[in-house]
């Protein structure tokens, strides 16, 4: 349980990280645009960077059969989820169930979940981790997309869904990986220090997010509860039941439960924002989900590694 020890004291530097992203917006430092700015640096240079460093570092090639097994599992993964969600709000229409649904679909696998997975897994987690965000997008931009709006093409948004900067960087540095191409020193510099940007922007700004919305009235709500329940309890615990059933085991699948058991994806309330579906809900849902996923998370790590008896 090392890991998680050290996950442990990297709790209070996520913490502070954030309270320094929610403060900076309550004493005017930071704004709406320069909140854009910084997610925009995360996801576009940031994010990119850390997953080309991840698979151009000394990585074995046997990670290489288990990215190929990762891929199936974590496409598997997310139908499974939109299935779940269809049964959870069965026949219901309601932009409430269309929040619910994309709240249990949608984890915050990037902002929170690199972080995460960093601290308790190192660079051979992030790999995973990318091939997670890859249907993530595919997902956000299809699916998403027509529950926000049904009169929307989805095939219009394929090509934006899948050639985006940080799954170019998956399949540049897949590609560089496994053919063992050696990199100049200035570009692996150059990758690891806009890497390094990740964890503290992420935290900058899921802070920021909860500085620019009011969280008191999601306390109340027990449509909230049952979300964030769902999505940070149910979810990964039927996963893990399900893996553990068809002996399913490797540090690639540790990587898809943990992703699972994240809060709800800060996206989930910035579409419904952009869209006027149920905004409080859906930053409520975030709010909620993230302040619980503090305890919710260790509590499944340590299960996972007591079932599985192989946490590397």
């Amino acid at each position: 349980m090392i890991r998680l020890q050290h996950f442990f004291n990297e709790i209070p530097v996520f913490f502070i990280l954030a309270l320094t992203g929610y403060v900076l917006v309550k004493i005017r430092i930071l704004n709406d645009s320069a909140v854009k700015g910084i997610s925009g640096t995360l996801m576009y240079a940031a994010m990119p960077a850390l997953i080309f460093s991840s698979f151009v570092k000394d990585i074995s090639p046997d990670i290489f059969i288990d990215f190929a097994e990762a891929f199936v599992i974590t496409a598997a993964v997310y139908l499974f989820f939109i299935a779940f969600a269809a049964l959870i709000y069965m026949n219901k229409k309601t932009g409430q169930a269309a929040i619910g649904k994309l709240s249990i679909v949608f984890s915050n696998c990037a902002f929170m979940g690199i972080p995460v997975i960093q601290s308790l897994f190192g660079s051979e987690g992030i790999i995973y981790t990318s091939i997670f965000i890859l249907f993530y997008n595919i997902f956000l931009w299809t699916y998403a997309i027509k529950l926000y709006d049904s009169r929307l093409d989805v095939k219009k948004n394929y090509f934006s869904a899948i050639l985006n900067p940080g799954i170019i960087a998956m399949a540049a540095g897949f590609l560089i990986g496994f053919f063992e191409i050696p990199m100049p020193y200035f570009i692996l510099k150059t990758t690891d220090l806009l890497g390094s940007l990740t964890t503290p922007a992420a935290m900058l700004i899921v802070g920021a997010m909860f500085a620019q919305k009011s969280m008191l009235a999601s306390f109340k709500s027990l449509v909230i509860l049952k979300i964030s329940l769902i999505r940070l309890i149910l979810i990964p615990v039927v996963l893990t039941a399900v893996f553990w059933a068809l002996n399913i085991t490797g540090l690639h699948v540790n990587v898809i439960i943990i992703l699972s058991a994240m809060p709800v994806a800060t996206t989930v309330a910035i579409m419904a924002e952009q869209y006027n579906k149920e905004p409080s809900l859906a930053a409520g849902a975030v709010g909620y989900s993230t302040i619980l996923s503090v305890i919710t998370v260790p509590v499944i790590y340590y299960f996972l590694d007591k079932l599985f008896l192989n946490m590397p």
